[in-house]
């Protein structure tokens, strides 16, 4: 709906204000989202520190980002959006500062591993996008700045419904030596994060020094509807993590990691199979003609989704071992990958160019990540990755459990 409303020009000036908000959290967040996760899933964890420590770090980030990016806003929209956005930006800065605060909080139940209630937190979160949106871009027509607000309106669902659940059973403090630490571990984490976000978004801001914005909006939207199979990956990666962090020094810990990355395997490809059907008719019927240029990048750019998800299962884990180096390092090389073939691509070949260099990254990045895995955990590569007939049985005996009370285990 918005992407109709805005057309594909507004919708390309809104994907990179996006973009760049998501570009900039990885740059300036110090890794403290995936800290944050880290330190209160462990077994000696002080969730009331690590959530007051994440707020207040929060805070700080919207009072520099916000009057930074309204100070420098005609710079801005010149370099990366032909001229357009205005005071808008001012809403991209406050955007990373919301989008710190949404991981950090939300990382407070994964580490409760409270599942249920973050689906129930993000359904509500996408609902208060589409009802502002309607309300702000369809019936007033406040175009990109009507965007722009329904998508903070979405992470302040987040925010504020992690905060009042998490503080229910730890109340918010400052703990300056867990600061510390949260920057230690955080600062390992953060050179993979600003490449795996780099790998991902970087095309983005590339692909607009070469093609009008009508084509990035196009672009945007394929990966956007590629991007709907990791679900799956984001799913297994935030549960991954707190739990092998839980099981350090437990034979569960390998086992987890196994099941994990083979049940991800399963259940990605059946997503990219499936969304190469449902993603074309999204594009072709709901985006509509103007947006039928999106098609080819995204079926060319939706196998590596099955890699990419991958690769983020395994940057979960490593992390959960308090090893982020090594998926930091794997990053790096991909993105080195991303704009090396971005350059070379983009330039001749556009849009098409820039769906081959995705592909290619996000085969690099999920096949290197199972090999550093594999020797940091030292734990076969065909264990990892090809599945059990028990894996295949688990689902019908899954189905057969539903509504029925879960098994219970000591501790």
């Amino acid at each position: 709906m918005t992407a109709r409303w805005l057309g594909p020009s507004g919708r390309g000036v809104l994907a990179i204000m996006i973009e760049l908000a998501g570009i900039s959290l990885a740059v300036v967040s110090f890794g403290l989202t995936y800290a944050a996760l880290y330190f209160a899933s462990r077994r000696d964890a002080d969730r009331g520190a690590v959530l007051g420590n994440s707020l207040a770090f929060g805070a700080g980030l919207a009072l520099v980002f916000v009057p930074l990016f309204w100070w420098l806003r005609g710079p801005i929209s010149q370099a990366l959006a032909h001229g357009r956005g205005g005071a808008t930006w001012a809403l991209a800065g406050g955007l990373i500062a919301a989008m710190f605060l949404d991981f950090a909080t939300h990382n407070q139940l994964y580490a409760r591993l409270r599942f249920g209630l973050l689906n129930l937190l993000r359904v509500l979160s996408r609902l208060a996008v589409l009802l502002l949106s309607v309300l702000l871009v369809g019936a007033l027509g406040l175009g990109v700045e009507g965007a722009m607000i329904a998508t903070l309106s979405g992470s302040a669902v987040i925010v504020a419904g992690s905060v009042w659940i998490a503080s229910r059973d730890a109340r918010p403090r400052l703990d300056l030596a867990l600061f510390r630490r949260m920057l230690g571990y955080g600062g390992r984490v953060q050179l993979g994060w600003m490449f795996q976000v780099g790998n991902a978004r970087l095309d983005i801001l590339i692909l607009q020094f070469f093609v009008p914005l009508a084509s990035v909006g196009h672009y945007f939207i394929a990966e956007v509807v590629a991007e709907l199979v990791l679900v799956v990956g984001i799913a297994f990666q935030g549960s991954v993590l707190p739990l092998v962090t839980r099981f350090e020094g437990d034979a569960r810990q390998e086992e987890t990691t196994v099941t994990a990355l083979r049940h991800h395997g399963i259940l990605s490809l059946v997503a990219v199979l499936g969304n190469a059907a449902f993603g074309t008719v999204v594009i072709l019927f709901a985006f509509g003609p103007a947006f039928r240029a999106a098609l080819l990048p995204m079926l060319i750019i939706l196998p590596g989704m099955w890699f990419q998800g991958t690769g983020g299962v395994v940057a979960g884990a490593l992390r959960g071992r308090g090893k982020p180096g090594a998926s930091s390092a794997v990053a790096g090389i991909a993105l080195a990958v991303t704009i090396g073939l971005d350059l070379a691509l983009i330039p001749p070949f556009g849009l098409v160019g820039a769906a081959i260099a995705s592909l290619v990254t996000y085969t690099v990045f999920g096949t290197l990540s199972l090999v550093v895995l594999s020797r940091v955990a030292e734990i076969p590569l065909r264990r990892l990755i090809v599945p059990t007939r028990a894996d295949f049985a688990a689902y019908p005996r899954a189905l057969k459990r539903r509504g029925k009370p879960a098994p219970t285990a000591p501790g």
